[in-house]
């Protein structure tokens, strides 16, 4: 592990390991409010029942822009949010604010790679969003 306040969950499922994980790290997944999802093309098809099953469940979700067509073309309801670079409000703003809850967040690039530096930082403060960056195992909600 990095010290960077990792934890790791073992189990035989995705959902059990992470949930372990979460109590580990003191932190607890949100039963209700806003979901921020940012992933890149190749885990996109992986975050889609993620982020369906959120939206049953009755969360918010909100996307960059990319990741937000492919979930509305997919039939669940996001909206979009700016990238960091991109202007303002920007995701940075909306975790800072309090308004998101959960993060699910894979970078690729130079641009999300800043991004997500910047994301890391904030989320480290006071907003008590729980952020995940590892979607490519299997995950039930």
């Amino acid at each position: 592990m990095r010290s960077t306040g990792e934890a790791m969950g073992l189990a035989d499922s995705f959902g059990m390991a992470f949930a372990k994980a979460q109590i580990a790290a003191e932190g607890s997944l949100p039963l209700e409010g806003t979901i921020f999802v940012t992933v890149n093309d190749h885990d996109k098809p992986t975050v889609l029942p993620i982020a369906r099953r959120f939206h049953e469940l009755g969360f918010r979700i909100l996307a960059t822009e990319g990741t937000e067509r492919y979930l509305r073309g997919r039939g669940v309801p996001a909206e979009r949010v700016l990238k960091v670079h991109e202007g303002r409000p920007n995701a940075i703003d909306l975790i800072v604010s309090g308004e998101v809850q959960l993060l699910i967040n894979t970078p690729l690039g130079k641009f999300t790679q800043v991004d997500d530096y910047a994301i890391r930082r904030r989320r480290a403060g006071a907003s008590g969003a729980v952020h995940d960056d590892h979607v490519r195992g299997e995950c039930r909600v």
